[in-house]
């Protein structure tokens, strides 16, 4: 039974991609527009920050997930094009996030809160821009996708080791009891 919840996860997979990877890319230049255009950057009030970083959250799963369903020997599709724009985008989105975080951390200070969340971004940049070198890779110099595999299978642990370093190591240093 394994094997048709495998068939399943191939045929649904690229539906799914197909459909998400376009919509998260229109969000997410959207958003770039309106940013780069208002000038505001450093003023992104706290639950637009919080809200775009779980949409780059949620960008990073939708490639692992796609990246999952692939075959690494398979020729590219119009969906790994799609893909490498959805990263690119989201890389600039970070990149802004990123800088908008370091303003309010300037202005306002520190605080476990603030600490995890630029953690968690900065993984998240390193992620999704080796994501965007791997899709060039193999989109563009014709290298098979076993890398961009690779690339996805050790994101997970190294968001765990964040997370597990944020429930278990930021109590102690910031004195929650």
């Amino acid at each position: 039974r394994s094997s048709d919840l495998k068939s399943v996860m191939d045929n649904m997979a690229p539906v799914l991609t197909a459909v998400f990877t376009p919509l998260l890319t229109l969000g997410l230049l959207s958003f770039l527009v309106v940013v780069l255009t208002g000038g505001r950057l450093i003023s992104l009030e706290r639950e637009v920050l919080i809200s775009f970083n779980g949409l780059l959250i949620v960008v990073a799963g939708v490639v692992l997930f796609t990246v999952s369903a692939r075959r690494p020997e398979s020729s590219h599709r119009g969906l790994d094009w799609m893909q490498l724009i959805l990263v690119c985008v989201a890389v600039a989105v970070d990149v802004l996030l990123l800088w908008a975080m370091s303003g309010r951390l300037l202005e306002y200070g520190t605080s476990p809160n603030k600490l995890a969340a630029l953690g968690c971004n900065v993984i998240l940049l390193a992620h999704l821009a080796g994501s965007a070198w791997h899709y060039v890779r193999v989109l563009v110099w014709q290298k098979p996708g076993l890398n961009l595999v690779r690339w996805q299978c050790w994101a997970l642990p190294v968001f765990g080791v964040w997370a597990a370093i944020v429930a278990l190591a930021f109590p102690p240093l910031f004195g929650f009891r």
